[in-house]
């Protein structure tokens, strides 16, 4: 900060002008996106920790330019903010592998006298940037069986039925008291290979509740896999 003081002389005196000239750095950007890695859809806060140059002991005013770039298959809840603190950020991956985002910071000082122009010339702006990492969930596309024969053998294919490869598994049929052989405790093997009998006299539906997991940690929904056993015994 620098203060110059212009001096007037004639033959009735002098007279004084004072001029002050603010030389800043620009702005130190920075902040943080917690967490920076976790399964989708992943809320991220965004801590904004820029610190102002300052003009005699004041800060210096400051705008905000924020931008998301997304990779193909994937979405943010915003693209660009301009607030000094944006919202909580989500992202959603629905492809089948990990995909990074960036988050970017422009941070430009304003003229402290005139706020509606950018500071010097040229402009003293800052930029930085951070990554998110979003790790997709599994996906299990339900089976459904309809067979006459009696008794019958599941023979369900989990990951087969699934988008993410060498994912795991826990599943579980509904009881239904007309069929003998569901499992109705909590299973955690990638195929089903119940031997189901009908002992009704009407055809009889076993539902299965599957829930898959990706190697990364990621739980997908439950999906429902049914069987239909139409044989009838005489």
């Amino acid at each position: 900060y620098y203060t110059i003081t212009q001096v007037y002389y004639n033959s009735c005196g002098s007279n004084s002008m004072v001029r002050h000239i603010c030389v800043i750095n620009p702005p130190t950007c920075q902040f943080t996106a917690t967490p920076s890695s976790g399964c989708t859809p992943l809320t991220v806060a965004i801590n904004n920790t820029t610190v102002a140059p300052t003009c005699s002991g004041t800060p210096v005013p400051l705008t905000y330019a924020w931008t998301v770039t997304s990779p193909t298959g994937t979405t943010a809840s915003y693209t660009t903010s301009s607030a000094q603190a944006p919202a909580n950020l989500v992202l959603t991956n629905t492809t089948t592998s990990p995909q990074t985002f960036t988050i970017s910071l422009t941070v430009t000082p304003k003229d402290p006298y005139a706020t509606a122009l950018n500071f010097g010339n040229p402009n003293c702006t800052s930029t930085c940037s951070q990554t998110v990492t979003v790790n997709p969930k599994p996906v299990y596309t339900p089976v459904n069986i309809t067979t006459c024969n009696d008794p019958y053998t599941a023979a369900i294919n989990l990951q087969a039925a699934t988008n993410i490869a060498n994912s795991t598994f826990s599943w579980q049929a509904s009881a239904n008291t007309n069929v003998d052989g569901e499992s109705t405790t909590a299973q955690t093997t990638a195929t089903i290979n119940d031997i189901l009998d009908n002992t009704a006299t009407s055809p009889q539906t076993v539902s299965y509740t599957i829930t898959p997991t990706s190697p990364l940690g990621c739980v997908g929904n439950a999906a429902t896999s049914t069987i239909l056993l139409n044989y009838v015994d005489a």
